[in-house]
């Protein structure tokens, strides 16, 4: 199954239970030296075994190093030299493991056991300095995963952080006048917060604005070693329209952060300010306005596809602002005068783009009902206006125009790609109250490999959806499972882009292209140093995989959005085609491909339709058992959709390699067994998707 509340990344995973219902041990102490680390360990007394050794194994070899116990009156001393550590790793990219050998002192049971080190399990803990240290050019920072906090090494890479972060959430979300005010909490486990601030980022990370934030400690329990803290941020808007006018002078969205430091690491931990559980509430918002000359920012708050709180700055006219607010306040009036109206609107899942089933209805619908008035929304600033206004002319309805907020509030038929209010006037619920139109959903992409909880979801999101088109049984039962809908408001109609895909499936590309397509959204929780991390561009950068390169007909490409210039950079000085065009020109990209790698993209699970090779490629903490198997929410998501992936998943560099050989050996073809979960995955497996689609909104 695919996302839902049962299996969300939060909830699905647990502490070991020997970490949670045994005797907690009296301290670990983690000291750095000169040449590497010491690791002072006391047992309770009453602990049935004893340590033997502590072994550092790299999930990317298996290889090991045992370090021997130096027992100290009752403490046990382990010392770690990183001379040792590298010797063993060969200069690579990857995660040591830590884990014991214990032997039972129980007479009736002697055997010995390996157990993850696990710091959830002593009532003291002390690691006075977890940043990075360098040895001989080579990087290694300790690290710790999961719910059980087991301790690990990242090397020659950035450690993750995310785990000392347990909960996160925002209390209250208050707009007036110029300020925007955010109460929440969250609570850190091991370390005490030192300092707080909240860092507002807009999508391309070219604007950044840093603020001070207010925090108290509410709760501590050393039991389980964590820390409840409250906080406030304000934000004045007024500053941020000024410096939106000085520098883009058009739409923009913004995610608030907070900065938590703690005094043991240099770098603060970062974490997108956590969603209401009344995730609906936290999107109805009301607008500040900024007015400069006869422009206007409007500002509001809502909660995104992922799940995050952002804030939106739209541009206006003045003049438009004040037309949007009279139709609306007079709606109620003028409406039964356009009651025969039949207006028909389409649009992606965001005014700024046009996906490839949105636009390809539109097209069906101009080219079979050319009487009907229908329309397709979208931003002027767009890259691909200028290509869509050729092509549909008058029938283009530009975003936040009065033209456009005239035909929305009279429209009969609303079709996007993504929750509603997405493509309202100010991008939040609060128009649904003058809108008449009926919802409905084409997704830009399959449902369940993202949370579509707090876009989506009938029982707490608003505006409510009518229907919901899909392409597949999964999908459908996600639909009511996860997302509330009632079997008769979900169509199995298949998309649009499918019949594209089907056409092409027999044609051989003409070049051997391997296309790269990552799924570009910043992650909830993250380190700063993890930031600008691309494990792309660390395959781009593989010694291993540019010798594969060399003996392979493939050519890489990748597909950037265009505000990633420097990443492009990076990967055309590797010798990369980076597509970073229009979503057709994406889309060709696809069909061109002859094999396809992805992290979590939505987009690959069509791509099986073209029955040609894709790999799932996302690193993951190999010890499941004890650890959370990833802390984003859609990689999570992507274990849940385990068995219908048309395609292996790759979890090291050297795995994807080597799966890549192996495809060359077998001329580039998708496997049988892929191309029987392919069959399976989609319901339709014709070019009739547009004709049922339009069948089933004409009977709403």
């Amino acid at each position: 199954m695919p996302f839902n509340e049962n299996n969300h990344s939060s909830t699905n995973h647990s502490a070991p239970a020997d970490t949670t219902n045994r005797l907690k041990h009296p301290s670990f102490v983690l000291e750095k030296t000169e040449k590497g680390a010491l690791i002072s360990v006391v047992f309770h007394p009453d602990a049935a075994h004893e340590i033997n050794e502590l072994l550092l194994t790299d999930i990317r070899s298996g290889e090991t190093l045992s370090i021997q116990n130096t027992p100290q009156e009752d403490t046990n001393v382990f010392t770690l030299e990183y001379g040792q550590l590298f010797s063993l790793l060969n200069g690579e990219k990857t995660t040591v493991s830590c884990s014991w050998i214990l032997s039972s002192l129980d007479e009736e049971d002697v055997s010995t056991r390996k157990r993850p080190v696990s710091l959830a399990a002593f009532e003291e803990v002390s690691l006075s300095d977890l940043n990075a240290d360098t040895h001989d050019g080579k990087q290694v920072q300790f690290c710790l995963e999961g719910p059980a906090l087991v301790l690990g090494l990242a090397c020659n890479q950035p450690a993750s952080r995310t785990d000392l972060i347990s909960e996160n959430h925002v209390d209250k979300v208050e707009q007036n006048g110029q300020d925007l005010t955010l109460t929440g909490s969250f609570t850190t486990r091991l370390f005490q917060v030192q300092k707080l601030e909240a860092s507002i980022e807009n999508q391309d990370e070219s604007m950044h604005f840093l603020r001070t934030a207010s925090f108290k400690l509410e709760h501590a329990d050393k039991a389980t070693h964590s820390y409840t803290y409250s906080y406030k941020v304000q934000l004045r808007c007024s500053q941020l329209a000024k410096q939106l006018f000085m520098e883009k002078n058009k739409d923009a969205f913004f995610t608030p952060y907070l900065l938590v430091h703690f005094a043991e690491m240099e770098a603060p931990l970062s974490l997108a300010a956590g969603t209401p559980a009344d995730g609906a509430d936290a999107s109805l918002s009301l607008e500040s306005v900024q007015a400069f000359g006869r422009l206007a920012y409007v500002f509001t708050h809502r909660v995104d596809a992922s799940g995050k709180l952002q804030l939106c700055a739209l541009l206006y006219d003045r003049d438009t602002l004040t037309y949007a607010r009279e139709r609306s306040s007079t709606i109620w009036l003028t409406r039964p005068f356009h009651s025969k109206e039949e207006i028909w609107l389409v649009a992606s899942g965001s005014p700024y783009e046009r996906s490839f089933n949105s636009w390809d209805f539109f097209r069906y619908i101009r080219e079979q009902m050319p009487e009907k008035e229908v329309y397709y929304i979208l931003d002027p600033s767009s890259d691909e206006w200028e290509a869509a206004k050729a092509e549909a002319g008058d029938r283009l309805l530009a975003y936040k125009s009065e033209e456009y907020i005239w035909k929305l509030l009279v429209s009969s038929v609303l079709i996007t790609g993504g929750a509603p209010h997405f493509i309202y006037p100010f991008g939040t619920p609060n128009w649904d109250r003058y809108i008449r139109a009926k919802k409905v959903i084409l997704p830009d992409h399959l449902l369940g490999l993202s949370d579509e909880r707090w876009t989506f979801n009938q029982q707490t999101t608003s505006p409510k959806v009518h229907f919901l088109l899909t392409s597949s049984k999964t999908e459908k039962r996600f639909a009511a499972d996860s997302l509330g809908f009632e079997d008769t408001a979900v169509g199995l109609t298949g998309l649009p882009y499918h019949a594209k895909l089907l056409e092409s499936a027999k044609q051989r590309p003409k070049e051997k292209i391997l296309l790269f397509l990552p799924h570009i959204q910043k992650p909830k929780w993250r380190s700063y140093p993890e930031q600008s991390d691309n494990l792309f561009l660390s395959l781009a950068q593989n010694n291993a995989f540019k010798r594969f390169l060399q003996n392979t007909p493939l050519k890489p490409a990748i597909i950037l959005p265009a505000y990633k210039t420097e990443e492009a950079a990076l990967f055309e000085a590797e010798q990369w085609t980076v597509i970073r065009g229009t979503s057709e020109e994406e889309q060709a990209a696809m069909l061109n491909s002859s094999v396809l790698v992805t992290d979590y993209h939505s987009k690959a699970l069509d791509y099986g339709l073209l029955e040609r090779p894709i790999f799932f490629y996302r690193p993951y903490t190999s010890d499941v058992e004890y650890t959370e198997e990833y802390s984003d929410d859609t990689a999570s998501s992507l274990r849940s959709y385990h068995n219908e992936l048309p395609g292996e998943i790759a979890e090291r560099e050297d795995e994807l390699i080597y799966l890549l050989e192996q495809i060359q050996t077998q001329n580039f073809e998708m496997s049988r067994k892929n191309r029987k979960k392919a069959d399976a995955l989609f319901e339709n497996r014709d070019r009739r998707a547009n004709e049922r689609i339009l069948e089933r909104i004409q009977n709403l």
